[in-house]
């Protein structure tokens, strides 16, 4: 049987020690109350509260003076009762003090401690880390504060873990959420970060009646669903990948399990949709985080009883005497030690709230930073003037219509799909177009412009087919460059109607200019047609070779010249002419042959 809170108790006077930086206390630093904090997936903390009389004398506030209470400084907080031992219940730093006079010369001194991972909570910063899974980077991330940890195991390897200016508290937090731990650190045994455990036995049992001094429960079963299915696009095969979370085996409180309650209220299965690339295993990891949520949201309450130091965080305690729905075994979830006027009371709470860490205040950093009211969504502007930009970084004007009535004026960077040093491309949009802007940050003094859009007024220059075989890119002064995806030709088109056109269907080649002029190049050959001259000329060499035949043809003349002309023959060769023919030459002229016939 589990202990109750008067268990080895024989005076309930409290017994309270304080250490500070490892030293106990002096006696002479008056206790006036003290209250202590601690919840899952939050930061304990304890305000000790002492009081006295201000040295008339002097004016002084020895207390005050003391560097026993400096900021930073360690303080260890134990209870129990007198007669017995006192048990740990706050072990922190001191972050802050406050001091109130009256007008009687009295002062009460108040200081507010933390535990040490409060220090992951000062900073924002931006991390990378590269194949490595959840457990792991939690573990580095705490391992820079000193701070012992206990971590429970995550399969999943992450290609890739940025944390975007992010507390290193909130980040461990949200990573936490996602695997489905809870964050515990009451035990004085540093953080521990693992799924829940709900077999354990009670550590105590509260009895109304007996040890009970308030209660109050909720059973709800408003958004339980019943079950959670998660999902996720795969790049790979273009399909949604789906996995369904496990039912978590619950701790044994009231008689209705918190699995039974969809049922009551006709509830379903709650889907879960990602638009990033998740594995199945990373979808369950989720879908059961989701679903744990919410079955430890179905029984909420506190409880008060005497003071008693065995209850921890994610600990089970025993509810006798709440009812049939509400007494049983129930899972801790925050403590609160209150000693104020000679006493100690104890108050649990039991369950866990609905709400995931990115609900969070602050959890992400502000859109435009914080710096000025941020720009939500994209927006439309136009056009104003494309040159001419007074800083240089080739920006256009735009003008983004406004409620007041006169657009507001403002330079934009645009976004091409292929910006490098001189190289890239260059598509700038007209003046008057409708263009799209996003913003840095959501910073309305960083437009980037995303695109241009065909509107009522600027109408594309095709219409769209449905099975989309057309694509093409078309200037201002209608120069093209056509893709067919049918006929797999590509087509480049000049107003004054020259061409090249590339294509697989026709297994051809075809350059036609503006004169009349083409080249075509199929499986029949090369065809030159020209409507008047053809000139070829080389600064070196002009070489023409056939495996068949050469013609050559003309309706007029046809002229050979060279410095010296040779003419070879492998067997046979023959010059005739229809009306004469005649071979001269200047100088001597030779005729030779193993036979010469002449007429």
């Amino acid at each position: 049987m589990a202990n109750t809170p008067f268990t080895g108790i024989e005076d309930p006077a409290p017994l309270i020690k304080i250490k500070l930086d490892g030293v106990d206390m002096s006696d002479s630093y008056g206790i006036q109350s003290i209250n202590v904090h601690h919840a899952i997936n939050r930061i304990s903390t304890a305000e000790l509260v002492l009081m006295g009389e201000v040295d008339i004398d002097s004016g002084n506030i020895p207390i005050t003076d003391s560097d026993d209470f400096n900021p930073g400084n360690v303080v260890e907080i134990f209870a129990g009762y007198t007669g017995g031992e006192a048990s740990s219940i706050f072990k922190g730093i001191i972050v802050k003090h406050t001091v109130k006079l009256d007008t009687e010369s009295h002062y009460s001194f108040a200081i507010t401690c933390k535990h040490e991972v409060v220090k992951m909570t000062y900073n924002k910063t931006e991390r990378y880390f590269e194949k490595q899974t959840d457990d792991a980077v939690i573990k580095n991330i705490i391992g820079e504060y000193g701070i012992s940890c206990s971590v429970g195991s995550c399969l999943e390897v992450n290609e890739s873990m940025f944390q975007k200016l992010a507390s290193d508290w909130d980040f461990i937090l949200s990573r936490c959420d996602f695997n489905g731990f809870i964050i515990t650190m009451d035990d004085n045994a540093g953080m521990v970060l693992n799924a829940p455990e709900f077999s354990d036995s009670a550590v105590l049992t509260i009895e109304a009646g007996v040890s009970l001094m308030a209660f109050e429960g909720t059973l709800n079963a408003e958004f339980q669903p019943s079950a959670v299915n998660a999902s996720a696009w795969n790049a790979k095969t273009l399909t949604l990948i789906n996995a369904a979370a496990t039912e978590p085996a619950m701790n044994s409180q009231g008689n209705i399990k918190a699995r039974d309650l969809p049922s009551k209220l006709s509830q379903t299965t709650l889907n879960l949709t990602s638009a990033t690339p998740m594995t199945t295993e990373a979808l369950k990891t989720w879908a059961n985080s989701i679903l744990l949520r919410k079955r430890l949201h179905a029984f909420k309450g506190r409880v008060k009883y005497f003071g008693n130091a065995l209850a921890k965080t994610g600990s089970i305690i025993e509810i006798k005497g709440a009812g049939k729905k509400l007494s049983g075994n129930a899972f801790v979830s925050a403590i609160t030690h209150t000693i104020d006027s000679g006493n100690w009371n104890t108050t649990v709470d039991f369950g866990l709230d609905n709400n995931l860490i990115y609900k969070s205040r602050d959890f992400s950093f502000p859109p435009a930073m914080g710096q000025l009211p941020a720009m939500q969504g994209l927006q439309l502007a136009t056009v104003k003037q494309i040159d001419r930009d007074p800083e240089n970084m080739h920006r256009i004007q735009l003008e983004i219509p406004s409620v007041s009535g006169t657009p507001n004026t403002t330079w934009a960077r645009m976004a091409h799909y292929y910006a490098s040093n001189k190289s890239g491309s260059f598509f700038l949009p007209e003046v008057g177009d409708e263009v799209v802007l996003g913003f840095l940050d959501n910073d309305p003094r960083y437009p980037i412009i995303l695109g241009s859009l065909y509107n009522g007024k600027n109408t594309a220059p095709y219409t769209a087919e449905a099975k989309n075989n057309s694509k093409a890119f078309v200037t201002r002064s209608n120069m093209k460059i056509e893709f067919d995806e049918e006929k797999k030709s590509i087509s480049l088109l000049t107003p004054g109607n020259n061409s090249i056109i590339i294509s697989d269907d026709g297994k051809s080649i075809e350059i036609k200019d503006q004169n009349s002029n083409s080249i075509h190049l199929s499986s029949d050959g090369i065809t030159i047609d020209s409507a008047k001259d053809i000139k070829i000329s080389a600064k070196g060499n002009i070489e023409m070779h056939a495996t068949g035949n050469i013609k050559t043809a003309a309706t007029s003349d046809l002229v050979l010249q060279g410095l010296a002309v040779n003419i070879n023959a492998q067997t046979q060769l023959k010059a005739t002419g229809t009306a004469s023919a005649e071979f001269s030459a200047a100088g001597e002229t030779t005729i030779a042959g193993a036979m010469v016939m002449i007429n």
